[in-house]
């Protein structure tokens, strides 16, 4: 993980050094969501859990569990952060985790642990936080959460009953009922984010490649109107398509990107090739695509290149694979610019979203050491690259100053 070269270590040390870092994006729980935590307990709440099975919280299961785990990436990352956290530095082992364990219960023995994690180590300004199961949402701290209105609700709103996948009802947040035209129905979604937007929200949300393709081409109301009296599948998908295309013009039109969960997900047509269509009839919206589409980059570099309005996203990604992180970065950089690319932790726990930091900074290091050994770029330039994609790019795209 470490390139053992000046190059590096002086790029790292200034991104260690960024401080007022906005994290674009994040699902944070708060403490208060565990009872007692422990090591075990938020370990099983991190992204490891969803590729490898639980564990039970006794010694020789950790060991086998590191054993199983210790090249992921998810696991990687998050040895690190507990052992920066909670130890001397030395990454988490089957050797040191009762000791990091203790640790972790004494300090969450101090209410607000989580968020002293957030503000003084990882040294974040803002966090844009997707509260999936409440939209909208800032969990009680309008100081360092500003949220993201998560939308795929209303791409349900053709049935009284529709839910999204985290069970929200789109009329739950409308001042309509499921009796409103289509064309009441996208003003009332209007006039809903205008409300989101003075609450503190800076970003509409769409994750429904977990529920769908992410191909939109219908832009037709009259199609979209048949799902109303008739919801067969292309009726209801012509519905979607047309609502996304709204949600993109309503984004744009109260100056908020659009955040588009891109790659893994049903992994049914979910790379963002699909978007094209969506993106190039909307240039005035500022389109996020989240994960920079893994396992499909070259989708995302390739819209990178040809729409101005696209805006990739590093979330998640240094933890899914570091090194398809690192690849993506001078990628991005080449075929895009310095102001485009930006990094949410897209965690639930504050020591996830630290091992997530200190996995972009490698990543940021790693990829830009050679651009600057091959003459590309001069360590000055370098660092403005770096300081861009941790805060500056962020602070230009997203309307922070909306309170």
């Amino acid at each position: 993980m470490i390139i053992w070269n000046e190059t590096y270590r002086e790029l790292l040390s200034h991104a260690e050094s960024v401080r007022g870092l906005l994290n674009t994006h994040c699902h944070h729980m708060p403490a208060t969501a565990f009872e007692n935590p422990t090591l075990h307990t938020l370990m099983q709440t991190t992204y490891i859990s969803w590729s490898n099975p639980w564990y039970p919280d006794v010694p020789e299961a950790r060991a086998d569990f590191i054993t199983r785990n210790a090249s992921n990436s998810y696991f990687q990352w998050m040895a690190r952060s507990v052992g920066s956290l909670y130890g001397t530095g030395v990454p988490l082992d089957a050797a040191n985790w009762g000791v990091l364990d203790m640790a972790l219960r004494k300090a969450y023995a101090s209410p607000g642990e989580d968020i002293r994690i957030l503000t003084d180590k990882c040294g974040y300004a803002s966090i844009i936080l997707d509260k999936y199961d409440m939209p909208g949402n800032d969990i009680g701290h309008p100081e360092l959460f500003r949220p993201a209105f998560r939308c795929d609700m209303f791409l349900h709103g053709h049935s009284a009953t529709g839910k999204d996948q985290n069970g929200s009802n789109p009329y739950d947040y409308l001042d309509v009922d499921c009796t409103a035209t289509l064309d009441e129905y996208v003003e009332a979604i209007d006039r809903a984010v205008a409300a989101k937007k003075n609450a503190g929200c800076v970003a509409l949300k769409l994750a429904i490649a977990y529920e769908r393709d992410i191909a939109f081409e219908n832009q037709d109301p009259k199609k979209a109107e048949l799902a109303l009296t008739k919801p067969d599948t292309s009726a209801v998908r012509d519905y979607q398509d047309y609502i996304v295309h709204c949600l993109a013009d309503i984004a744009a039109s109260h100056g908020m990107p659009l955040q588009i969960h891109t790659g893994l997900g049903l992994l049914i047509r979910s790379n963002a090739i699909g978007l094209r269509t969506l993106i190039g009839r909307k240039p005035e919206t500022r389109f996020v695509l989240f994960h920079c589409g893994y396992p499909w980059m070259d989708d995302v570099l390739g819209l990178l290149h040809n729409y101005r309005n696209v805006y990739p996203d590093l979330c998640w990604l240094p933890l899914i694979s570091t090194s398809a992180a690192i690849r993506f970065i001078r990628e991005a950089l080449e075929v895009g610019d310095a102001t485009r690319l930006t990094w949410g932790c897209d965690t639930w726990t504050s020591e996830e979203s630290y091992g997530a930091l200190l996995a972009v900074r490698h990543c940021l290091a790693a990829a830009i050491t050679p651009m600057c050994e091959e003459g590309l770029v001069d360590i000055a330039y370098a660092k403005h690259l770096i300081t861009g994609v941790l805060n500056g790019n962020a602070a230009a795209l997203y309307p922070f100053d909306n309170r």
